[in-house]
């Protein structure tokens, strides 16, 4: 049995960079779950493609990017879909400081609600996101892409503020995921018509 696994920050970072991509890790990673979310598996090569298209035109992807966008792709599906509270964020490790994962939050956020905006290119589905818990998740969410830390609060309490804030948007994903079932449901050629 051959397991995939999961891709660290560090290392999505280091392809991305090396392959000319500006995007924040974090960032590809929430617009990633936010696909997901409305789209199911199909999320994994729109997504690889897109990045895929949006890099350096002097460098040629290398099979390390492709590799690693598989498994960081198969690896939160699989979470997400096991509906167990599995995913993990990808964010910038502990030992950095807490502005810079902050700041990592705040892109993953915006990731997201970038990923749900491409899913729904068509916006059929506007109103199933305005509405419910999944309309409040996304306000919360839209509120974080503006969240930062002055160095006041880089203290304790901002810790345990930032791991507070962690738990709730990546148990917010996994409603959200779940809300949305429905769509992820219903035929590609059905939503479109």
């Amino acid at each position: 049995m051959n397991t995939l696994s999961e891709p660290g920050f560090d290392e999505v970072a280091e392809v991305l960079r090396d392959f000319g991509d500006a995007a924040p890790a974090a960032e590809i990673h929430g617009h990633f779950c936010g696909l997901a979310c409305m789209l199911g598996p199909a999320a994994g090569p729109l997504w690889a493609n897109t990045i895929l298209a949006d890099a350096d035109p002097g460098r040629a992807p290398g099979p390390a990017l492709r590799s690693v966008l598989e498994n960081l792709a198969a690896t939160s599906w699989n979470a997400l879909n096991e509906g167990d509270m599995g995913l993990r964020l990808l964010l910038p490790a502990d030992d950095c400081l807490l502005s810079e994962r902050a700041d990592g939050l705040a892109s993953w956020c915006a990731g997201f609600l970038h990923g749900l905006g491409t899913g729904d290119s068509s916006g059929e589905h506007r109103a199933v996101l305005k509405a419910g818990a999944t309309g409040d998740i996304l306000a919360d969410f839209a509120e974080l892409t503006r969240a930062s830390v002055s160095d006041d609060e880089a203290g304790e309490d901002g810790e345990v503020a930032y791991a507070e804030l962690v738990e709730f948007v990546r148990v917010s994903v996994q409603l959200v995921f779940e809300e949305l079932q429905q769509i992820r449901s219903t035929p590609a050629d059905a939503r479109t018509h």
